[in-house]
């Protein structure tokens, strides 16, 4: 499963956009005959609800670009709306698939995702301070988020004390032997 960003799949955002706007007037009904899979999951917990929707479309002859991704199989967008208080967000991704998924395999494989991606957020930010970082060059937010991330890897091998990512970060500051010991333990191929 690919997620498409911006305008690396505009075909398929049209596609998907003018197929779920068919079927919003008859969610019960049209599923069958606009060739979507749908599902819906909804969560309530720590003040907010969460709703998800999937469409996976399962037909892509209308998709005269599909030639181009080779073992094309499916295309899917996923809506998630968000209230917390009075406040409500909605996030639309669209994905190209080279498997056979459901509309729930969908939505249960970007959830997942989505957790990886926030459990690594902060342990970046509790670690290294990310969300402090005021860089403000592109190119140099994208190379210190690779440094981080390297850094922590290299950090979450060490096993010799229990120690958080923190504390192990500024031990290998303070210590050029310990640095030099996390830095021997990079296998390079």
């Amino acid at each position: 499963m690919f997620k498409c960003y911006q305008n690396e799949c505009s075909r398929v955002t049209r596609i998907c956009r003018w197929y779920k706007n068919q079927k919003i007037p008859d969610l019960c009904g049209g599923a069958e005959q606009l060739r979507f899979n749908y599902s819906e999951t909804l969560d309530k917990g720590h003040g907010r609800t969460e709703r998800r929707m999937a469409w996976v479309m399962e037909d892509l002859s209308d998709i005269t670009e599909a030639a181009k991704w080779e073992g094309l199989q499916q295309v899917a967008m996923i809506q998630r709306d968000r209230q917390i208080g009075n406040k409500v967000t909605t996030e639309v991704h669209y994905y190209i698939m080279s498997k056979q998924l459901s509309a729930a395999e969908v939505l249960d494989i970007a959830r997942k995702h989505w957790e990886v991606e926030n459990k690594l957020h902060w342990r970046l930010d509790v670690a290294f301070g990310e969300d402090k970082n005021q860089t403000t060059n592109n190119c140099a937010i994208e190379n210190f988020s690779i440094l981080n991330r390297l850094a922590l890897n290299i950090h979450t091998q060490d096993t010799e004390t229990n120690e958080s990512i923190k504390l192990k970060r500024l031990a290998a500051g303070w210590d050029n032997e310990k640095l030099e010991q996390l830095l021997s333990s990079i296998v390079l191929i």
